[in-house]
């Protein structure tokens, strides 16, 4: 008998030996994620993506950094294309919250910046089916770093479909955008959400959008 199960023992031994490695590894590379994680959390300024940083703290991403705004919720990018995303609350269980997503499409991508205000404002119908742009407020500047903002700020029914983002259309919206212009940009800043809140959220996101900054 200990004759006959003696290989099968012998057999059996290393098999076990590795299993048991094998999930001391799993255990050792789970902390050392969490660890990494907990590390990246903490950074300030930060440049990990979808980072959930405090109100007030700077955030570094991708040759911009900004400072989040008090009362902004960050969130993790619903997709790729995103590199950054915040919750703006409404504060009001009766009305929706609205979003500020910041993209970027890599240095010199995503297309002129014309372009992206007019596509932009093709997502915002108006009610008596006029060109959108003729009702967008426009502006452009250059902050104290030398970036060069161009943004638009108007008001519509909000109707998208996306590839990879929900569908949306939602009456009495707004939208507050800007396209940032600098070295490894641009960079494209979006805030849509119901037309009260945006429009009370603009001097936050102006102030967002003057301390633009190139990467820390």
């Amino acid at each position: 008998m200990r004759t006959r199960f003696a290989p099968i023992i012998a057999a059996a031994v290393p098999m076990l030996l590795i299993a048991a490695c094998s999930s001391n590894t799993e255990k050792i590379e789970s902390k050392a994620s969490l660890s990494q994680a907990k590390s990246t959390q903490g950074a300030s300024p930060s440049s990990a993506k979808g980072h959930a940083a405090e109100a007030g703290s700077a955030v570094s991403l991708n040759n911009l950094t900004w400072d989040v705004p008090p009362g902004f919720e960050a969130q993790e990018p619903s997709n790729p294309m995103r590199m950054a995303q915040y919750r703006i609350p409404a504060g009001k269980p009766e009305t929706r919250d609205g979003e500020l997503a910041i993209f970027f499409f890599g240095e010199g991508g995503g297309g002129e910046t014309q372009a992206n205000l007019e596509r932009w404002a093709g997502q915002f119908k108006q009610e008596d089916g006029g060109d959108p742009m003729r009702k967008a407020a426009l502006d452009s500047w250059r902050t104290a770093a030398g970036l060069k903002i161009s943004t638009i700020d108007l008001s519509g029914r909000y109707e998208t479909a996306m590839m990879g983002a929900p569908s949306m259309n939602e009456s009495g919206w707004r939208l507050y955008g800007a396209v940032v212009e600098g070295p490894g940009g641009p960079w494209f800043l979006k805030a849509v959400g119901p037309d009260d809140l945006i429009a009370s959220s603009r001097p936050v996101l102006r102030a967002l959008l003057e301390g633009l900054r190139g990467g820390e």
